[in-house]
């Protein structure tokens, strides 16, 4: 490999050296966090050959990046819409995921049908009256209604198959991330909340911390709805599914032979960010109105965290209008997934190469108020 630096030609076949060398010579962008949007944005920063430092505080079981259930869907919400910009983000993340597994030489990018049950006949007329626009055709047949074996779902008005849909395991991602990153020597790893009076004198820092960002001021009249979401690992041994069955509220996620995800609750309320009866409770009773009696169910790990979602449903890119040096790049909510390797190659143009953030994400959004 051969590059030139300040007018020097550099030959060297070690990745390592050569990012070495580049964190030597130019100036770092510092990311705050090592989430999924940190460690996809820095990828792709270090990518283009800009020299990364991130640091991050880390706590892999109280993280919602960490514990999520990783869900891709495009046909999504009660009146199963076609998900915003599904095209231009599905095409991206199934470009992406796989090519990061290659890279990394993991698996955790895993494509599933998704089988969305109706709840009733006004809910199918509904599916029908919208899916016939054609806007859906890339993702499902307006009028190929699927019945599941009764003996596996409950499933009296049938439901609809969504393809294109999925899981990506992100704590092997994310753990596979932190060790090409430690590898690197670009990960800074502290005990306490990261602080924004570590980074008064650098050029550029980016907050990709989540609903952690309540450990800093910046960013405080940004409209965040941050919310607790839990979810169950389960082992049926009597339920044989292939597919993701959407309904009544939850998902159920086949992982392995005879073990399901499922998920997941909505609570707003962030006074107790543990893991609760409570949400135990309402998954289990929602799953059993949708697979018979006879299967018995194990609990076999309960997890649980708060995604960093916003008001207005889209995530928060771009400068603080208030600190030149500070940048955020979150708000994903439970979309992150699909949502986050879409836009950081829209935030890396704009840090390289100061190309305009998209109006529909950009904090300038909310400038009037800042």
């Amino acid at each position: 490999m051969c590059f030139s630096i300040d007018n020097i030609q550099v030959e060297t076949h070690n990745t390592k050296a050569l990012y070495f060398y580049k964190f030597a010579t130019m100036s770092v962008i510092n990311i705050v966090g090592q989430g999924l949007s940190g460690s996809i944005l820095a990828y792709k920063l270090m990518q283009k050959g800009q020299a990364v430092k991130i640091i991050n505080q880390y706590l892999p079981q109280s993280t919602s990046s960490w514990v999520a259930g990783g869900i891709f869907n495009p046909v999504t919400g009660r009146r199963m819409n076609l998900t915003w910009l599904a095209d231009e983000i599905f095409a991206n993340l199934y470009a992406f995921y796989p090519a990061i597994e290659k890279e990394l030489a993991i698996q955790c990018f895993y494509p599933k049908d998704v089988i969305r049950l109706f709840d009733n006949i006004e809910n199918q007329n509904d599916w029908l009256g919208r899916a016939n626009t054609g806007l859906y055709a890339p993702y499902a047949q307006g009028d190929s209604f699927v019945q599941l074996d009764e003996k596996a779902i409950i499933n009296p008005f049938g439901g609809i198959k969504i393809q294109k849909g999925g899981y990506v395991n992100t704590f092997v991602l994310l753990e596979a991330f932190r060790n090409y990153f430690l590898e690197m020597g670009v990960l800074i790893e502290v005990e306490e909340p990261v602080q924004a009076s570590y980074f008064e004198e650098v050029e550029k820092v980016i907050w990709c911390t989540g609903y952690m960002k309540c450990q800093i001021d910046y960013f405080d009249n940004l409209p965040h709805l941050p919310v607790k979401g839990e979810l169950l690992t389960l082992y049926i041994p009597s339920l044989s599914l292939d597919v993701m069955v959407m309904g009544q509220g939850l998902f159920v996620l086949p992982i392995a032979d005879g073990y399901f995800r499922v998920g997941a609750t909505y609570n707003w309320d962030l006074s107790n960010l543990e893991i609760s009866v409570e949400a135990l409770d309402e998954l289990l009773g929602k799953l059993r109105k949708i697979i018979p009696g006879q299967h018995a169910i194990v609990v076999k790990d309960h997890m649980g965290g708060v995604r960093p979602a916003t008001k207005d449903r889209r995530p928060f890119i771009g400068k603080d209008q208030l600190n030149g040096n500070c940048y955020y790049f979150s708000g994903f909510g439970s979309k992150g997934v699909s949502l986050i390797p879409y836009f950081a190659d829209s935030m890396v143009q704009h840090l390289l190469h100061e190309i305009a953030l998209p109006e529909s994400t950009n904090l300038e959004r909310f400038n009037a108020n800042l």
